[in-house]
């Protein structure tokens, strides 16, 4: 058998490789963009939604069923801390990606 099970040390590479090129170049400027100089870099969800519409001239619902929100492992791969927050059931605030540089 030539095929075998993912580890979990190749699902970010796995990742990478599925997404077109334009998802991780339209993360990557909004990043640097929102970067500050402070360790926590905030991107809300409807930024990088809008953001990735344009460069892939696509829809919302693309964005979503493509998965190109689904970039934590990718992220974390390369040494960023990723966390999504969104409002629970009884909140009402915008869901946001955080990245910041892991403590050392």
């Amino acid at each position: 058998m030539t095929i075998k099970p993912i580890s979990p040390d190749e699902v970010a590479d796995q990742k990478l490789n599925d997404l077109p090129e334009l998802v991780i170049t339209t993360w990557n400027r909004l990043i640097a963009r929102k970067s500050t100089g402070s360790n926590i870099i905030k991107i809300t969800q409807d930024e990088i939604v809008a953001a990735l519409m344009v460069a892939l001239n696509c829809d919302r619902d693309t964005v979503f069923n493509s998965n190109y929100l689904d970039i934590e492992p990718i992220y974390r791969a390369v040494g960023w801390h990723v966390a999504y927050d969104k409002p629970g059931y009884n909140e009402s605030y915008e869901a946001v990606f955080e990245f910041s540089k892991p403590k050392k």
